[in-house]
Order: structure tokens, then C-alpha cells, then sequence
């Protein structure tokens, strides 16, 4: 995460400004894992896909992606606006996720792709199409 957007601070100086397609596919990585990414990319403006498919992210990690997104919570004072595709298949968001990461899609206008294949989302699917 600290490659992304520096050790939590938010100072420009810190930032890759090349990197466009991070991948971390099958990594493991949890909701924690995930919460220091968020904090990353709320201050990385040149990343516009991020591929977590296949991880442990759970509802969760769905809530920290959506704050990232849509600056619905507390994860950083800013949100992220470069993400265009963002691929979540496969890593256990639930309903509750999918209702959040719906929630963040309203207010974010980067995000053109988001793909939750292979996640329990329910009812949640419903929020997403609204």
C-alpha cells in the first residue's frame, strides 16, 4: 500500500503517479489487508483498475472498498476519483457488501466496470442495479 499513496499521509510527494493496473489477485488478502489499500488509493490519482478476485474481502472489505469509492464513511477526508474497473469476483461480499458498494456507486462517476461474479450478494444484487 505504501507504493500506492504513501504510509497514510495524504502528500503528493509519496505517490507513484505510473502505475495504472494493480492485480493482487488470489493474495489473501482480508478486510484488513484491504483497509490499508483504501487508505492508499483515497490519495493515488493514477491507478484506474484494481483486481482483487479471488480474496478474502467479505462484507468487510466491501465497506472499506465502497468508503474508498464513494467517500461514504470515514476511511480518508478524500475519495478516490481515477478508478474505472474495479473486479471483486469471487471474494465472499455478501448482501450487506453489495448494498454498500451500490450506496458508494451513486456518488462516484469514475467507476465504469465493477464485476462481482461468484460473491453470495442476494438481495444486494438489487441495490446494484438501481
Amino acid at each position: 500500500a505504501e507504493m500506492l499513496g504513501g504510509n497514510g499521509a495524504e502528500s503528493s510527494e509519496t505517490f507513484n503517479t505510473t502505475l495504472e493496473h494493480v492485480d493482487l489477485s488470489q493474495c489473501s488478502i482480508g478486510p484488513e489487508g484491504v483497509q490499508h489499500l483504501a487508505r492508499a488509493l483515497c490519495v493515488n490519482a493514477s491507478i484506474k483498475t484494481l483486481v482483487l478476485n479471488v480474496n478474502h474481502l467479505y462484507d468487510e472489505g466491501a465497506k472499506e472498498l465502497a468508503e474508498m469509492l464513494g467517500k461514504i464513511g470515514a476511511v480518508s477526508s478524500r475519495s478516490n476519483t481515477t478508478l474505472e474497473h474495479v473486479y471483486l469476483n469471487s471474494c465472499n461480499i455478501g448482501h450487506v457488501g453489495a448494498k454498500l458498494l451500490a450506496e458508494s456507486l451513486r456518488v462516484n462517476t469514475s467507476v465504469k466496470t465493477l464485476k462481482l461474479s461468484g460473491n453470495p450478494l442476494r438481495e444486494g444484487a438489487s441495490a446494484l442495479a438501481r
